[in-house]
């Protein structure tokens, strides 16, 4: 633990007493390390840990799976029935999950479920899993007995939008078993990716919508003109495909 922060020691105390927490923090704190190494640390003390986040690419970058893929959970797309349009409910994803008996067996001897950018995970997702690791498992403690550690920021990436609702996206942090089920929210604070302080503030005031006229001229000051050599053009970079 010596090349832990503060921070970083305090999730680990939590951790080792098999809490059930949130974890998150700007960008650069270190969250996808500090997730390393409580598996890391988790595997040590024999414990079985399912690795999961709510994207393929995420879950690669923790040599795990996807949310849906650990929980059996079908991509839900709504439809209409009789005149009326269904949709997506807790019980729902539960009711219709595909498992093996091999990925049954997986959820009833899992002691820690780790999810990585918990931020795109829907409302229903989480009520969904909740219910089934309660279902599958015979106990009716939050996530079945499971401790949970989730990881993410929810300025950053919203949950997946599947067309079920036209209003706004619904977190995952509004769900009834993130109300009943997380113990404690611990936000990292040092940034450790850069020591460049006017660029932390910068990003902060973004982050937040709140751009300072210090950090506007900062942005002002990186504008210039493109080289004026031929085939030389833009790139505009989008953070979602809809964009």
């Amino acid at each position: 633990d010596m090349c832990l922060d503060d921070d970083q020691r305090e999730v680990m105390k939590c951790v080792d007493r098999g809490m059930n927490l949130f974890i998150t923090g700007s960008g650069g704190v270190g969250k996808s390390f500090l997730a390393n190494e409580i598996i890391r640390k988790l595997r040590a003390m024999k414990k079985n840990v399912a690795i999961t986040a709510s994207t393929g690419i995420a879950a690669s970058h923790l040599n795990g799976t996807t949310l849906h893929r650990f929980a059996g959970f079908k991509v839900f797309k709504p439809s209409i029935v009789n005149g009326n349009r269904t949709e997506c409910s807790a019980w729902g994803l539960h009711s219709h999950a595909w498992s093996s008996k091999a990925d049954k067996e997986n959820i009833v001897a899992c002691d820690v479920l780790i999810i990585d950018e918990v931020s795109m995970v829907q409302l229903v997702m989480l009520d969904g899993l909740d219910l089934r690791l309660r279902k599958l498992r015979k106990n009716d403690a939050p996530w079945g007995g499971v401790q949970l550690v989730v990881i993410g920021a929810f300025t950053q990436l919203p949950p997946i939008n599947d067309g079920s609702r036209d209003s706004e996206p619904t977190y995952c942090f509004q769900s009834k078993a993130w109300a009943k089920g997380i113990d404690v929210c611990l936000r990292l604070t040092r940034i450790w990716r850069t020591s460049d302080k006017p660029m932390i503030e910068m990003l902060e005031e973004v982050k937040a919508g709140k751009v300072s006229d210090k950090s506007m001229a900062l942005i002002r000051s990186l504008d210039r003109p493109l080289p004026d050599q031929p085939g030389v053009v833009a790139i505009t970079l989008m953070s979602l495909r809809k964009d």
